[in-house]
């Protein structure tokens, strides 16, 4: 059905109208509902994209990331494929829970509705011609600058916003919204398949303890106390999706020496109050690497830091109060606060230092040490550590500073820095942390950028390559010395263990973690047999589409470890077993197969039953059917041993539609989540399907987050966009466009909003041109095809192939370019080229009908338009008939052919406006030509034939040339004075792929016959009264054009431009 409107609505408006129409016909035929067939010769192709959070509206950074797997679905499609494309909506951890408690907490301080206080005043800025910012005016009301979550709730539109302090109530509305929100987007999705996560869906949370039981079963969670994350408001782990920041940061382990105040009587000098000359008092220094003890030459501490004293385990440790706030989490017998002292009056204490070969070194100051890493008090080993190094070596080689700082002479000259680790190779009496610092220039600890290079220089010869030098481990490889060190301080009661977050994490609730010793279920990644199983599959079986994802998929799965799988507060599935019974499954954990659900949620669920509350209209089936039992036989087919309730050929459906649609084909994903849920769901995958790794993921694809117009979206930049904002605004069809343009790698793309105006008048032009087809049809030329339709089509065949390999290789942006603006400007170069004969309406209509083919992957809505109203042949849709278009292989003569005209154009157009301040004006050309190779052209092919024949292999376009090709080409007496032009010349031939079959006698193109028949349309598109095509050899050398015509060669004519 065709859209007509007046001619004073807004281009913006037709292409809604024309959306409207397109998804009414693909929901009146239920065009994306697919069921596996009983039996079919047609390949399927399986696309998932992680279920977002539900705790607010979908926003333009999912519609990014989603865009990807519709684009994929389109293309796919196109190819004849069986396409399943689901989707689903995740409620379960803290994102929701978090939000919804934060709700709890206004309403009770503030009232329903909430009357929030006025925290300060705002006055208008002015900046000054100095571009400072000033203040001046009336002085208003501003409300706090903390965002409140009812407010949030309030600009979302949201109504009844009390009721959302019911975490359940945010699973009732937001889920709704964003089907609302995808259809209106055109997605292709099964929405028969939707469901919302969390045990308020009795089939998913059966699905789910199903494959919990089998983990467990097959010995993948154990229950112990480990270290990891944990929320202290909460009471909690707080895994990365529970986090507000810091995902990926992980507990890093640290060795605490103890290193005992030889004299407390001088401390209880300084602190009279403290009553400590009786105790044991501890420095407690925290390092990365106990096996280097055996060169302590001193310990740091910074004169800028407050430190603290606390009974732990008996004992008195000295340290910060962050540090000992953490090990409170790790330690029962941490106790209060004994007495505070000044980094500055720790300088000069003589301390014991366990496992040195100076068993006794003093306290000195580094005021570069981070409050806020490790305990603030750091071991000093100068032979290793480049920043111990060159702060050392400052303070002993100059008096003058010594002086300066207060340090006697008796606390550093004595000690000279011993290598505890020597490197094969490099011999013993090399001071590693020196040499580091050399390698990369650093010469102070206050540059801070090479000494972070250094550091990891010194780290990875001294670790990875070195053998200890000295001391009890002496002999052993440093890498095994580390825990053998270790273990042997922690046996004397000289060291323990400590670990705190390596970065800052911020719970949802607000509150800052630390690292607990916590009783926990667990899931075993890193087990070697089971992460060799997911390695393997990573580096054999799967397509990345970018070597940086496969990488980092790689790096991902090689520091994995242990991972607590539940909690105690938020929404989700309990734990089915054991002492964790009654916790809750986090929601890295729930979500790392649930792909195998998509294919038997729509006959558990169906049609807008997303919470699964009522049984399938169709089938019946009840939650309590869904048992381990029946599960197993879906996925594994195991016999089932008693009874289920469930009709055979309702079961043996489900199972089918299993076999069909697993593995997945493609799976769709921010470059967040390698780190974790991608790398966890190959885990599971192998862990569930151990023994068919063909049942695993096939590829991942990753982009990155969205920027609008180069800036993070932020509301208080006010750049932030939903998904129906955008639609709004831009329609579907531009804004699709708009995402397949921002890119497709890893980086971050950009969502340009200066290019909306120009999409949505480019789609309207397209639009416009095939409706005015059937009036301009009866005046269009009609019959024999000339040489320019030929260059046409075969321009159209070129499209279509590089357009099918963009789209494959899941290049986008490239796609979008070669199937939209450059196959509109095709059509636009064609009429020209076509001049006064005009366009030839088999053609036009050929055009048409392949341009809604190519288009339809990225902008659906536009297409299907034009397929139902411009094609001869249209049917129920463009997305289930129409195939994606067949041309003949793409012609090399007709591609050169208009190479040539454009070209020639472009050097004519070049040279006019050089030209156009001359008088009189020029109007008038002579293109001199050649029809066959010169001397040095020939000379050139036989260098490039011959070099492709030693090679055993053609060259391939835009690679540089090999330095064999450029010695023979000097050696070349035919080639030697030519060198730059035969260079030109061989990188045109490899470009356009002339350089497979090689004839060096006859070109593929007659230059002088292709201009002299374009003649008059160049004429014309160059704005010339006058022009002459000739050919090289009838130009005497008595002429005076004889010199120029004679650098005219094949692919290259040289043009003389006059005035008439």
């Amino acid at each position: 059905m065709s859209v007509h409107r007046s001619s004073s609505c807004s281009k913006l408006d037709k292409l809604k109208d024309i959306e409207l129409v397109s998804k009414a016909r693909w929901e009146s035929f239920n065009v994306f509902e697919v069921d596996a067939p009983v039996s079919t010769t047609r390949q399927k192709y399986f696309i998932t994209f992680p279920y977002p959070y539900m705790n607010g509206a979908l926003h333009l950074g999912h519609a990014f990331s989603l865009s990807k797997a519709e684009f994929a679905a389109g293309f796919q499609r196109m190819l004849g494929k069986i396409v399943l494309w689901p989707f689903a909506f995740h409620g379960t951890g803290m994102p929701i829970a978090a939000c919804a408690k934060k709700l709890a907490e206004e309403v009770s301080e503030y009232g329903n509705p909430p009357v929030f206080p006025i925290e300060m005043d705002t006055m208008k800025e002015e900046s000054s011609s100095s571009g400072e910012v000033k203040f001046k005016g009336k002085k208003g009301k501003k409300v706090s600058a903390a965002k409140k979550q009812w407010k949030i709730l309030e600009e979302m539109g949201c109504k009844e916003i009390a009721n959302f302090i019911k975490p359940e109530h945010w699973l009732e509305v937001f889920p709704r919204k964003a089907l609302e929100d995808l259809r209106s987007f055109g997605c292709r999705i099964d929405y028969r398949r939707a469901f919302i996560t969390t045990e308020l869906n009795p089939f998913y949370d059966s699905f789910i303890k199903w494959q919990f039981n089998l983990l467990k079963c097959r010995k993948k969670i154990h229950y112990g106390r480990r270290l990891t994350i944990f929320s202290p408001k909460d009471n909690q782990p707080c895994q990365d999706h529970d986090r507000a920041v810091g995902e990926g940061v992980v507990p890093l382990e640290y060795t605490i020496i103890k290193l005992q105040v030889c004299d407390t009587d001088s401390l209880a000098k300084l602190l009279p109050d403290a009553e400590i000359s009786s105790k044991r008092v501890y420095l407690a220094a925290a390092t990365l690497r106990p096996e280097t003890m055996y060169g302590q030459t001193n310990c740091w501490v910074s004169s800028k830091i407050l430190y603290k004293a606390f009974q732990v385990d008996g004992d008195t440790l000295i340290m910060t109060q962050r540090s000992a706030t953490n090990l409170s989490f790790q330690k029962e017998n941490v106790g209060p606060c004994l007495f505070s002292i000044k980094g500055q009056d720790l300088m000069g204490i003589k301390v014991l230092a366990p496992m040195s070969y100076y068993r006794e070194v003093y306290v000195l100051p580094l005021d570069t040490i981070d409050e806020n890493k490790g305990t603030g008090i750091v071991t000093s080993v100068p032979s290793e550590s480049p920043e111990d190094h060159l702060a050392f070596t400052a303070l002993r080689k100059k008096p003058e500073y010594r002086e300066k700082l207060g340090i006697l002479d008796k606390w550093i000259t004595p000690f000279i820095p011993i290598a505890t680790v020597v490197v094969p190779g490099v011999g013993e009496s090399t001071n590693i942390a020196e040499e580091a610092c050399k390698m990369h220039k650093v010469s102070s600890v206050n540059d801070r950028d090479k000494l972070l290079l250094a550091k990891k220089e010194a780290y990875k010869q001294s670790h990875y390559r070195g053998i200890m030098a000295d001391g009890l481990f002496k002999g052993k490889l440093a890498s095994d010395a580390k825990l053998l060190a270790r273990d042997h301080m922690i046996a004397d009661n000289q060291a323990f263990i400590y670990a705190e977050p390596d970065g800052l994490v911020v719970s949802r609730s607000g509150d800052t973690c630390v690292v607990a010793l916590t009783d926990q279920w667990y899931l075993s990644y890193g087990e070697d047999e089971w992460k060799s199983q997911v390695m393997g599959h990573i580096e054999n079986s799967m397509n990345f589409f970018n070597e940086q994802v496969k990488n980092g998929m790689v790096e991902s799965t090689n520091w994995l470890k242990e991972w607590a799988c539940s909690r105690s507060f938020g929404l989700g599935t309990k734990l089915p077993f054991g002492e964790g019974k009654g916790e809750i499954i986090d929601s890295l954990s729930d979500s790392t197969i649930y792909m195998a659900y998509y294919t038997v949620s729509h006959i558990l669920q169906g049609l807008d039953n997303i919470d699964g509350r009522r049984p399938s209209s169709e089938f019946s089936i009840q939650p309590k059917q869904m048992t381990d039992d029946v599960w197993s036989y879906i996925f594994f087919g195991t016999p089932l041993s008693t009874d289920t309730g469930i009709p055979s050929q309702v079961l043996e459906r489900m199972r089918r539609e299993f076999l069909f649609w697993y593995p997945v084909d493609l799976r769709v994903s921010g470059k967040d989540l390698i780190q974790n849920h991608l790398v966890m769901s190959l885990y599971n995958h192998a862990a569930v399907w151990n023994e068919d790794s063909s049942q695993w993921p096939q590829a991942f694809f990753c982009n990155g987050h969205i920027l609008i117009d180069k800036e993070k979206m932020s509301k208080s930049k006010g750049n932030f966009k939903t998904l129906k904002e955008a639609i709004h605004e831009y329609s579907s069809d531009a804004t699709r466009i708009a995402l397949a343009d921002a890119g497709d790698t890893l980086d971050d793309p950009n969502f340009v909003t200066a290019n909306m105006h120009s999409i949505i008048s480019k789609l309207s032009n397209l639009v416009e041109f095939c409706e005015s087809f059937e009036g301009n049809k009866p005046h269009m030329r009609c019959g024999e095809r000339n040489l320019c339709d030929e260059i046409f089509m075969n321009d159209i065949a070129t499209t279509v192939k590089a357009a099918h390999n963009f789209y494959e290789k899941m290049q986008f942006r490239a796609a979008l370019h070669c199937v939209f603006y450059d196959f509109i400007n095709l059509r636009e170069s064609w009429k020209q080229l076509c001049g006064s004969k005009g366009m030839h309406s088999d053609l036009v209509q050929t055009y048409i009908t392949i341009q809604a083919k190519l288009l339809c992957p990225i902008a659906p809505h536009v297409a299907e338009y034009i397929y139902q109203n411009f094609t001869p042949t249209p049917g129920v849709s463009i997305q289930c008939e129409a195939q994606w278009p067949e041309v003949p292989a793409p012609c090399k003569k007709h591609e050169l052919t208009r190479v040539l005209i454009q070209e020639t154009m472009n050097e004519i157009r070049s040279q006019i406006r050089k030209n156009e301040r001359k008088t009189p004006k020029v109007d008038s050309a002579q293109v001199f030509c050649c029809s066959e190779y010169t001397g040095w052209q020939k000379g050139a092919l036989r260098v490039l034939r011959s070099v492709q024949q030693e090679a055993g292999q053609v060259l391939r376009p835009r690679e540089p040339f090999p330095k064999t090709i450029i010695e023979k080409l000097k050696e070349s007496s035919e080639t030697a004075r030519m060198m730059q032009d035969s260079l030109s010349f061989l990188a045109y031939m490899i470009d356009h792929e002339l350089n497979k079959e090689i004839d060096c006698e006859v070109p593929i193109i007659d230059d002088y016959r292709i201009l002299t028949s374009f003649m008059d349309e160049i004429k014309t598109l160059t704005g010339l009264n006058h022009l002459t095509v000739l050919d090289r050899t009838g130009i005497p050398n008595t002429d005076n054009k004889f010199k120029l015509a004679s650098k005219s060669c094949i692919s290259r004519p040289m043009i003389s431009l006059t005035s008439s």
